[in-house]
């Protein structure tokens, strides 16, 4: 196990099938920083916990592996943080314990909706061979990009996945991959037997070994109100590949969770100064639709409003085209970055907002056109619906402001 920070907030992580505690090492400093306690633990079989005959190598052995870990740590109310087969525990935990799990973030995740025989079985097969070489193309599977596969990393996991014991314990679990997983299915339990429980599903956008497409079927059995994060040019372990894109939306997630952003909570050196804060209205935008303006400047940075596909008079531009409305969208944040001296070169951040998150393609030679050679930060979150019907897309921005 590992624990950091000292905050009273607690987050645990559960790490994915074959592998451990150490995994979250990039995401450590992110959520002591924000002010959480966190454990990232082993499971059993895995990393330096007990291997061999012994503990349940199921979803719900894990489960309550975690249960009796918190219980002796003395934790009544945690956040959980799982990927891959952690991922699976972490929902079965939220909803055997609603009353101490709070939130879940589920990273890439098994065990919402069916993966089908041929995929059980391939697992059971990656689960069991714990050859050097078949390590290393697991690891080369695991990320999109397979130079963050050194030699090193190669041979630390595989020495780690032939200590004593560790052999029998991966027969256990290939055996409960290949014949039962899909009959634990835990997501849409999670609506009815934990309706508090916040929920954030995250994938990568490149994710093979459990697909990226699984993520809509995924979201559609998550309790209302879970938002999907796709981080781009990630594979299976987005929170290792790109920790940056990774910790931004879960940390935020995280700490709104837990109640940190209301103002009541605000330290008061963060308050803002009104006297550098600026609010702009555009001309040629169309009215706001509720109490917000399009642009607010403060200490020199720009926080766009989300822009949506609408023309002056506040008409939808391009109905049921994703493309037109990508494109009336960015004309439209142009004229907001504009109207305060910015350009896209000096925008630091997007998040764009889509109803069908399989858009992402089809959306993208859009952004590149505005944007050039720039490449801002970004996130992409898939929603149920935008405020206006009929939009597909709604993009917002924080730029730095030349003068």
């Amino acid at each position: 196990m590992i624990e950091a920070g000292d905050g009273d907030d607690v987050v645990v992580l559960l790490h994915g099938v074959g592998a451990r505690a150490d995994r979250w090492r990039e995401n450590l400093a992110a959520l002591t920083d924000a002010g959480f306690h966190v454990y990232a633990l082993d499971f059993p079989g895995h990393g330096f916990a007990q291997k061999g005959i012994g503990p349940d190598y199921s979803v719900r052995g894990f489960a309550q592996f975690v249960r009796e870990v918190l219980d002796e740590l003395g934790v009544v109310s945690t956040a959980v943080v799982g990927t891959s087969l952690g991922g699976h525990v972490a929902a079965r935990l939220a909803v055997d314990e609603p009353e101490r799990v709070t939130a879940v973030v589920l990273v890439g995740p098994m065990g919402l909706v069916p993966v089908g025989a041929d995929a059980r079985q391939a697992l059971a097969d990656a689960v069991v061979d714990t050859g050097r070489d078949r390590i290393a193309r697991k690891l080369r599977v695991l990320v999109h990009d397979d130079g963050l596969v050194t030699e090193s990393w190669i041979e630390e996991e595989w020495r780690i996945n032939n200590s004593g014991g560790a052999a029998e314990s991966m027969a256990a679990l290939a055996a409960y991959f290949a014949e039962r997983i899909d009959d634990d299915l835990v997501g849409g339990e999670l609506a009815a037997s934990a309706p508090d429980v916040r929920c954030l599903l995250v994938w990568g956008s490149d994710d093979v070994l459990v697909p990226t497409a699984l993520a809509q079927p995924a979201l559609s059995v998550l309790p209302p109100g879970t938002e999907l994060v796709l981080i781009e040019a990630a594979g299976h372990a987005p929170y290792l590949e790109r920790p940056d894109d990774f910790n931004r939306p879960v940390v935020d997630f995280l700490t709104s969770a837990r109640g940190r952003l209301s103002p009541t909570h605000r330290p008061e050196e963060d308050q803002v100064s009104i006297a550098d804060r600026r609010e702009v209205r555009v001309p040629g935008l169309a009215e706001p639709l509720s109490h917000y303006t399009d642009v607010v400047v403060h200490q020199g940075v720009a926080y766009v409003s989300g822009c949506i596909a609408v023309d002056e008079e506040g008409q939808l531009v391009g109905e049921g085209d994703v493309v037109a409305q990508t494109r009336q969208c960015l004309l439209n944040m142009e004229r907001a970055l504009r109207a305060v001296g910015s350009t896209f070169g000096d925008v630091l951040k997007v998040t764009v907002f889509l109803t069908d998150i399989a858009d992402r393609t089809r959306i993208n030679p859009v952004r590149q056109e505005f944007f050039g050679e720039a490449r801002p930060a970004s996130t992409l979150v898939q929603i149920s619906a935008l405020a206006l019907p009929g939009a597909a897309v709604e993009i917002e921005a924080v730029a730095a402001v030349r003068s």
